[in-house]
């Protein structure tokens, strides 16, 4: 069910008669859109990580790179 389907759901459970049953529906439909908002978060975030390591390893390979450069310049100068 799409989470626009799930909107419709939640309106209309609270526009119907005052009933705790109705209530009840509402918060379930409004705790699987919090849940597909919270893992849509958690992907976003565990993809943002990747980048950071990603960023991290070529910036080491960088900086050895350097390092091996400036060695080998000292050596053979």
């Amino acid at each position: 069910m799409s989470n626009d389907d799930l909107a419709k759901k939640i309106d209309k459970q609270y526009s119907l008669p005052i009933a705790n049953h109705h209530f009840l529906l509402a918060q379930c439909y409004r705790d699987e859109l919090v849940r597909r908002e919270n893992d849509r978060t958690t992907a976003t975030m565990l993809r943002y990580t990747k980048h950071v390591r990603n960023f991290t390893i070529a910036i080491l390979v960088a900086t050895l790179v350097t390092l091996l450069f400036e060695v080998l310049r000292m050596i053979f100068s």
